[in-house]
């Protein structure tokens, strides 16, 4: 706006005549020097000024949203909605290889019913597990160490042996319910057959 009177008090300049010429030349540096004002004042505030009035519109909404992105608020909650983002697909994550051990648990037949995906989740936690024991027994002295080893040897040769005994029960005759138990009785064809 203040652009625009500046432009109108300039032409007023150019078709006064002689008697309203100083009266037109005040208006117009008046005019000029509120518009330097103002621009000066937008540019403080915002860093630039719109080129054209035409343009305002689409200057207006770069401004707003260069200072938007600025706004510690905005930054925070930014931060703040990618950490619940993470956690989010932590918990699926981690819900997910649950709800695949409960799965092999229920059909107790976890090569047909395990992805590669689940298979490899698998490998990548046991991995990491490796990884901190390796790091807990280096951590020690060798005889510590030692001891540590065997133990946990020992923990997995047991946990193995019950696995083992666990299948082979399962696997035993008298508990499937579709396999007869005992002697099979010869059939009965009823009178005399």
């Amino acid at each position: 706006m203040a652009h625009d009177r500046a432009h109108q008090a300039e032409a007023t300049l150019r078709v006064s005549g002689r008697l309203r010429r100083r009266s037109a030349t005040r208006t117009q540096q008046a005019t000029w020097q509120e518009f330097r004002a103002a621009e000066a004042g937008v540019r403080e505030r915002w860093g630039s000024v719109p080129a054209t009035t035409e343009r305002a519109p689409a200057w207006a909404q770069r401004v707003a949203n260069r200072k938007a992105e600025d706004d510690p608020r905005l930054v925070e909650a930014t931060q703040q909605a990618a950490k619940e983002q993470r956690e989010t697909s932590e918990l699926a994550r981690k819900q997910m290889g649950e709800r695949q051990r409960l799965r092999q648990a229920i059909y107790r037949d976890s090569r047909s019913r395990v992805s590669a995906k689940s298979r490899a989740e698998h490998y990548a936690q046991r991995a990491q597990q490796d990884r901190q024991t390796l790091a807990q027994i280096e951590a020690l002295p060798p005889e510590q160490a030692a001891a540590l080893i065997r133990e946990r040897v020992e923990a997995e040769r047991l946990a193995a042996a019950a696995r083992a005994e666990r299948a082979a029960r399962l696997r035993a005759p008298e508990h499937d319910a579709h396999r007869p138990t005992g002697q099979q009785h010869e059939r009965d064809h009823g009178l005399g057959l």
